[in-house]
């Protein structure tokens, strides 16, 4: 592990800035690579059910990795030097994607292995901020998280006054730039132990588990089934808005701006809302499935608002409430 306490004067080193500018940074890629993917893909003459093929794909690409990711950041390497060798591999996917662009069978095969890759780094993310409490204990996840919505709300809308005025051949250019943006704070941030590495004390070799024995203990783990269960809940329904939103707000006159400036408006207010989330619990302790049951009721307002409106407000109105 590397040094985390400052020598002699007995202070701990702080972490939040990192963090929350890690965060900003890659959610901005992930408003690139996740949220513009289906308008890039009709940009470029693809038909909605490509589009929703290539989403689908992506998705099951991330199921895959996921448990993969945190099975090699748990065992083999740490957190940081995974995500080092991920953005590596992601650089070297977007410039190949980049030259590739009007080749579909090779573009488009790169682009779900690109996402396979890039969806987890936001779990993986969220577990270091949570060990790293040990190192830190005044990181509040709220605060660092806003970070990501921050940079996702200037993204979005950037990125679609950008795409707007030139097109869309810088896509993968751009998500290139942000995951290299990212280098310096991830360098910046500490190396936890390794909780399924084999260690050796007292003469006796600890057992670390494979990947079976580790999926077959978290299977056998209610808790973790109920969670697993509420979380893919949530992506069934989330999922679909995210990847055609775009499409509805094109049928009703709007560019990528427009689109841009919807997804911008959300994050503001996500972002803003977790300042308040962190806020508010600091002061008064509220159990987790009582703001999980709060953000339920916004989520089942936002549909409405396309129903008992025309035009482009009720897209606004719908992204502040999700």
């Amino acid at each position: 592990m590397t040094a985390d306490r400052s020598e002699g004067a007995g202070r701990t080193r702080r972490y939040t800035v990192p963090f929350f500018f890690l965060y900003f940074f890659y959610y901005s890629a992930y408003c690139i690579f996740s949220s513009y993917t289906v308008l890039f893909l009709t940009e470029l003459s693809y038909s909605a059910m490509i589009c929703g093929i290539i989403t689908s794909v992506t998705f099951v690409s991330n199921l895959l990795m996921e448990p993969v990711g945190g099975y090699i950041t748990d065992t083999f390497l740490t957190t940081r030097r995974y995500l080092l060798f991920c953005i590596g591999i992601l650089s070297a996917l977007c410039l190949f994607c980049t030259r590739q662009m009007r080749v579909p069978y090779l573009m488009l095969p790169a682009m779900v292995l690109a996402s396979g890759l890039a969806y987890p780094f936001s779990q993986l993310m969220d577990a270091w901020v949570n060990i790293s409490r040990e190192l830190d204990s005044r990181l509040v996840y709220s605060r660092i998280r806003a970070g990501g919505s921050i940079g996702f709300a200037i993204m979005s809308m950037a990125a679609g006054a950008y795409f707007k005025q030139n097109g869309w051949n810088g896509y993968f250019l751009v998500q290139l730039f942000l995951f290299l943006l990212m280098v310096p704070f991830l360098l910046c941030l500490p190396e936890p132990k390794l909780g399924n590495r084999r260690q050796k004390e007292k003469n006796v070799q600890e057992h670390s588990l494979s990947m079976p024995e580790a999926l077959r203990v978290l299977l056998g783990n209610k808790s973790y089934l109920f969670c697993l269960t509420v979380t893919i809940l949530y992506w069934f329904s989330h999922r679909p808005v995210g990847s055609y939103l775009s499409l509805i707000i094109s049928e009703r006159g709007g560019d990528a701006a427009v689109y841009g400036n919807v997804c911008g408006i959300g994050g503001v207010v996500e972002s803003v809302s977790l300042f308040l989330l962190a806020a508010f619990l600091r002061r008064k302790k509220t159990p987790p499935m009582q703001c999980m049951a709060a953000a339920l009721v916004t989520n089942l307002l936002r549909p409405l608002c396309l129903w008992l409106g025309n035009g482009i407000w009720p897209f606004y109105a719908g992204q502040m409430l999700q």
